[in-house]
């Protein structure tokens, strides 16, 4: 059998480079490290683009019942000395291990040797070569490619095939200067995504750790040393590594030491770990930050919340340290506490909380003031980019940097292209003043321009700051093309931008319409319309932008008519009904129903001569299948409705402790499970699988598949199989989903002062995987006071609690973050508002019910303010008080809002 081209993927950027999946290993008969084990890349048809050994230790918990090693009952942990691991494609990946274990004999029996055997879990997707204290593991779909590469490695420890340590000589290289360290990763992929000093320079990165990442808050320092593998025609010098460093290090670079040797690069590392980002550390309070454009400062406001040590906090204004600090003004930070802070018209400011042992921090702020402040236009005619500055204030052109996205077609495959641009800010004399232009040139259609901050990446350790000022995407004008009731063809104009009429051509069956926009505009804005009266049923309308070298077509529509169909599944009968809900009559015998694309036994024209409003055909059709209506006329024909039926046919239930998503068809007809597939979904998407195939011939009510390894944050879904061997799968074509960790699945609303909370899922959920908690202590009442399952609709009352009262929903897991749904409760209160003219403000009144403190309410004026704007005054808010508004035209609508997140009274203002 020829070996699989098994081994592409692709690397990290950064420290991703060297923080992937540490899974497990295995080794071979005169292997003295794990390593030793995995093939060279020429006996597998492929090429390694990154490997990675680990040392398993008492202290290495992270390693322990991870990955392949978990699946093997007979391989335990505490028996595994080294684990090294190499990606393959999106099938297969190889492990190899070494450690004090007997020979495996799990599994399916392929071939045994006097001391290698080779086995398949078929149940595990997993194929194992083992032997006394070592084995080969190979993960993937493809049982023939998993035992091939099984085999491949027990070939390797036998000395039947080539060793990646003995075919790749910079990878010996690395691993012989870094075997010591506790982690080693070797990287060739170093050109998606990664800066050019990296991209253009390096060959492959050999990187060795005394800690394993990620070393977020750990204390003290570690030592990491990196081997850079110069490319061929590569010629660093020690300002190029040294950035390299700065790239890849994450935390603060102490200390470095750079030795050159012909090819390679020798660098040793003394880093500081950085801080872990933590809420939960963090004082629990809410931070506002508000922009005075006027005079280039902005305040920081301390809306509610618990109150912060003012020497907890840094201010950093673009990437450098405030020389002023909160702590240089006040001793705490409490609720209603205002700081203002020079800015400039544009900035980033961040200001972060840092624990006493700077392990750990939050960021409280991380915004770019000024954003507003530039305006954007796109010329496809000189292939421009235009981003005008509007501020008052003169800004230097040299905080910015230019960064243009666009994207190429290689091979058929789309690859996205960026670069830096210095040309446009270089070319400005002087200050940005208001009206001047940065011009970026060489934009075509679908590219991005960003406005960016050309600031320093700190503080270190973060993932601030923010940098974007102004992101535009060149996109062509927006344009509808639709259909009135009756039958005129309407196209409209539906952009902000103006732009000349004369640039748009419309055409009908591609040729030039009698009537065109410029007839009767001459700059179009937004709602312009022109009426096609001589467009008819079946024609294409197109329209076309002129306003580049070429005309390029911008909207298109076939002219269908104006209707709505539903087709609904019946489960008990087994058939589908397609029913005409609304809009226009249709010719019966324009009309075919396709059943999996071939035509229905019956047809609307069978039963009707004109189809119209109230009429249904139903036809016989197994679950799982495509049924389809599509209208043909004037040589065109358009599907109006199709849909996969047997949607919500299946139940799910999560075991918290195994991890396991146990799925069950609930059909009353029999079922091919050929039809379906099961995907889980998160970060990344797994492999497709189908197990309902692999265990069931037919399926029937009852049947159900256990998915393993399904993490609570997972998605899993059952999806119909034609749509995923199109790699297309739309939301039409999911069938089911179902996430063990539920989300936004409650409700809360207060009924003559009792909190009910209502469960409004849409699967049933076991009631003891929920626990209420108020003010931070568990409520009297639960959910398991009342039901075993909850299903929609069921409620619980949970009690009267005092305004402010924080009421959280966990979910019983053993994760940290157990909390699905928090609510604050609201105070009772009504207010007034009304309108001064002369004044030109608002005055919104507290006119009856509960006391609220000030500092937890804000207001939002419609067409008024940019977002909410903090009630005036501290103390309490009483009936009577009152605060103003600045508006210079009468708001329709005033919204009274409680700790920035819940309307507490909404006030119409008649006009």
């Amino acid at each position: 059998m020829k070996r699989r081209d098994i081994l592409k993927t692709s690397g990290g950027i950064a420290l991703t480079l060297f923080a992937g999946r540490t899974v497990t290993a295995q080794e071979s008969s005169e292997a003295d490290d794990a390593i030793d084990l995995i093939p060279a890349p020429s006996e597998l048809d492929g090429t390694f683009v990154r490997l990675t050994r680990t040392e398993v230790s008492e202290d290495s918990e992270s390693m322990r019942g991870h990955g392949a090693i978990a699946k093997l009952d007979e391989l335990d942990p505490d028996n595994v000395d080294h684990v090294a691991w190499a990606l393959a494609d999106e099938e297969v990946s190889i492990s190899a291990v070494k450690g004090t274990f007997d020979r495996i004999e799990a599994g399916d029996e392929v071939e045994t040797t006097d001391s290698w055997r080779v086995s398949t879990l078929n149940d595990e997707k997993l194929a194992v070569a083992s032997t006394d204290g070592l084995a080969v593991l190979a993960e993937g779909s493809d049982k023939e490619s998993r035992i091939e590469v099984a085999r491949t490695g027990y070939e390797v420890g036998t000395g039947d095939a080539d060793a990646a340590l003995d075919s790749i000589s910079s990878l010996d290289v690395a691993f012989e200067r870094l075997k010591e360290y506790k982690m080693f990763v070797y990287v060739t992929d170093l050109t998606s995504g990664l800066p050019p000093v990296i991209a253009e320079n390096l060959a492959s990165i050999g990187g060795g750790f005394e800690v394993q990442p990620p070393l977020r808050g750990q204390e003290g320092t570690f030592k990491n040393e990196f081997v850079f593998e110069q490319a061929s025609e590569a010629d660093l010098d020690e300002d190029q590594v040294s950035e390299i460093i700065q790239k890849i290090a994450v935390g603060t670079l102490v200390d470095s030491e750079i030795t050159f040797d012909d090819d390679f690069v020798y660098v040793s590392t003394v880093i500081e770990a950085p801080p872990e980002q933590s809420r939960e550390a963090s004082p629990d309070a809410s931070i506002r930050l508000e922009n005075n454009q006027a005079d280039g400062t902005a305040t920081l406001t301390h809306k509610n919340g618990e109150a912060i040590p003012a020497d907890a906090l840094e201010l950093w204004i673009n990437g450098e340290r405030a020389d002023d600090q909160p702590a240089d003004n006040i001793d705490t930070f409490e609720s209603g506490d205002s700081l203002t802070v020079d800015t400039g018209p544009v900035a980033n400011v961040f200001l972060q909380w840092v624990n006493e042992k700077g392990t750990k921090y939050f960021d409280y702020v991380d915004e770019v003031v000024g954003e507003t402040l530039f305006e954007s236009m796109f010329d496809p005619a000189a292939e421009t980019v235009k981003l005008t500055y509007t501020g008052e204030t003169p800004v230097d052109p040299d905080l910015f940097l230019i960064e243009h996205d666009w994207h190429e077609m290689v091979d058929g495959e789309r690859q996205y292209k960026d670069e830096k641009l210095t040309e446009p800010l270089e070319s400005i004399d002087g200050d940005l003043t208001n009206g001047d232009s940065i011009v970026v040139d060489g934009i075509t259609l679908r590219d991005s321009v960003h406005l960016e901050l050309d600031i320093p990446d700190k503080p270190a350790g973060t993932f601030g700051p923010q940098k974007t000022v102004i992101r535009y995407r060149a996109r062509p004008p927006q344009i509808h093309i639709g259909r009135e009731p009756n039958e005129t063809t309407v196209v409209e104009y539906f952009d902000d931008t103006e732009r000349d009429a004369g640039n748009f051509r419309i055409l009908v069956d591609g040729e030039a319409a009698e009537t065109q926009l410029a007839d009767k505009h001459e700059t179009l804005e937004r709602q312009d319309t022109v009426e096609l009266e001589s467009a008819e049923l079946g024609s294409k309308v197109s329209v076309e932008w002129t306003a580049g070298d070429e005309s390029t077509v911008i909207q298109e529509r076939v002219l269908k008519p104006l209707v709505n169909f539903t087709i609904e599944y019946d489960d008990e009968n087994g058939t589908a009904t397609i029913t005409h809900r609304r809009g226009e009559s249709i010719a019966a015998d324009a009309l075919e129903i396709s059943i999996s694309d071939e035509p229905a036994e019956i047809q609307p024209s069978d039963e009707f001569t004109t189809f119209d409003e109230g009429d249904t055909v139903t036809t016989a059709v197994e679950p799982f299948t495509k049924v389809s209506l599509s209208w043909s006329d004037n040589g065109a024909t358009e599907e109006l409705r199709s849909s996969v039926v047997g949607e919500n046919l299946f139940e799910a239930s999560y075991d918290l402790k195994t991890k396991q998503v146990e799925l069950t068809y609930t059909g009353e007809e029999s079922a091919d499970p050929e039809r379906i597939d099961v995907k889980t979904f998160g970060a990344t998407e797994s492999p497709t699988e189908n197990p309902f195939a692999e265990k069931h011939e037919t399926l029937s009510a009852g049947d159900s598949v256990t998915v393993e390894d399904v993490s609570p944050e997972l998605t899993v879904q059952v999806v119909w199989t034609e749509a995923n061997e199109s790699s297309q799968t739309t939301a039409n074509d999911i069938l089911f989903w179902y996430r063990p960790k539920p989300q936004y699945a409650f409700d809360f609303e207060t009924r003559n002062g009792t909190l009910v909370a209502k469960y409004e899922g849409e699967n049933p959920r076991q009631a003891n995987h929920f626990q209420i908690r108020a003010g931070g202590s568990k409520t009297e009442a639960q959910f398991t006071d009342e039901y075993d399952t909850l299903e929609g609709g069921d409620e619980l009352e949970v009690g009267s609690f005092s305004p402010g009262t924080t009421v959280v929903i966990e979910w019983a897991s053993d994760a940290e973050d157990n909390e699905l749904q928090r609510h604050v409760v609201i105070p009772t209160a009504e207010f007034e508002a009304s309108y001064d003219e002369d004044e030109s403000e608002v005055r919104i009144k507290h006119a009856g019910g509960d006391d609220i403190k000030a500092t937890y309410l804000d207001v939002y004026v419609s067409q008024v303010t940019d977002g909410l704007v903090a009630w005036d005054g501290k103390g309490t808010v009483t009936e009577g008080d009152s605060t103003t508004v600045t508006a210079t035209e009468k708001p329709k609508q005033i919204t009274i809002v409680y700790r920035e997140e819940s309307a507490i009274d909404e006030i119409r203002l008649e006009k």
